[in-house]
C-alpha cells in the first residue's frame, strides 16, 4: 500500500452518488447541515449513522485518491414516507450546496426532485390534497422511483423518470477532489411543525455524479 500512494492514482470511474441523511428538528432549528458526520459516528439524535444514512468516510471531503465529477442533487424522506410533516420541511425551507465553505447553490428547497413517493395504496390522492400552497404542482416537483403500489401506473411516464437538479453549465460537472469542503445545509428558518408530530424529520440527500477511485487500493465508497 505504501508503494502505491507514491504512484499517481489509476482512476476507475463509478456511477456512485455520495449521499447523506439530516435530520431535521421539527421544534425549528435554523438549519441542518449534511456529509459532516461520516459513517460510524452518532447523527444528532445519538444514533450511529449506518450505509443506510451516509455512505461518507470522512466529514465533509472526500479521501486521498479519489475524486467526484458533481451533476447535481436529489433528495428524498430517509424513511420513505412523503408525509404532511416532511412535505412542510420541502416547501418551507431553502437548500444550500457549500464548497470551499463558499455558497454555490441556494435555492428552495422544493426546486430539488424528490426520489421516492410513499408507497402506499391511495398515496397520490392523500398527499395531493396536503399541497402547502394550492397554486403548486406537486407532482411536477416530484419524481418516482421503484413506486409498487396500484397508483405507480396511473402516473404519467415523465412522472416515473428519476430527475436531479442539474447544476452544471454546458454539461460539464463540477470536479471535487481531496480535502475540498463540501456541505449541504437544509435552512428551516423559523418553521415550527405542529404538536404530536414526529420529533425528528429525516431527509437523505443525494450528489449525483460520478465517483473516481485508484483502483488499486479501492475500498468501496
Amino acid at each position: 500500500m505504501s508503494e502505491t500512494k507514491n504512484l499517481p492514482p489509476l482512476y476507475r470511474q463509478l456511477k456512485q452518488p455520495l449521499y447523506d441523511t439530516v435530520l431535521i428538528r421539527a421544534s425549528g432549528d435554523c438549519f441542518s447541515r449534511g456529509f459532516e458526520v461520516p459513517f460510524g459516528d452518532c447523527d444528532y439524535a445519538g444514533e450511529v449513522k449506518t450505509f443506510v444514512d451516509t455512505n461518507m468516510p470522512i466529514s465533509g471531503s472526500l479521501p486521498e485518491r479519489t475524486q467526484f465529477y458533481l451533476w447535481g442533487f436529489s433528495v428524498e424522506p430517509a424513511d420513505g414516507r412523503l408525509d404532511e410533516a416532511w412535505l412542510e420541511v420541502y416547501y418551507r425551507s431553502s437548500f444550500v450546496f457549500y464548497f470551499d465553505h463558499m455558497p454555490w447553490v441556494r435555492v428552495p428547497l422544493s426546486a430539488i426532485p424528490v426520489n421516492t413517493v410513499a408507497p402506499e395504496e391511495g398515496a397520490l390522492k392523500r398527499y395531493s390534497s396536503v399541497t402547502l400552497n394550492p397554486e403548486d404542482q406537486l407532482w411536477e416537483s416530484l419524481e418516482v422511483v421503484d413506486f409498487k403500489t396500484k397508483d405507480y401506473e396511473s402516473l404519467p411516464k415523465h412522472y416515473q423518470e428519476r430527475r436531479i437538479y442539474d447544476m452544471t453549465t454546458e454539461q460539464r460537472p463540477i470536479c471535487v477532489r481531496p480535502k475540498e469542503r463540501f456541505s449541504v445545509e437544509i435552512e428551516t428558518g423559523s418553521l415550527s411543525l405542529r404538536s404530536g408530530g414526529p420529533k425528528w424529520i429525516g431527509m437523505r440527500i443525494y450528489m449525483n455524479g460520478i465517483f473516481f477511485v485508484d483502483f488499486r487500493d479501492h475500498k468501496g465508497v
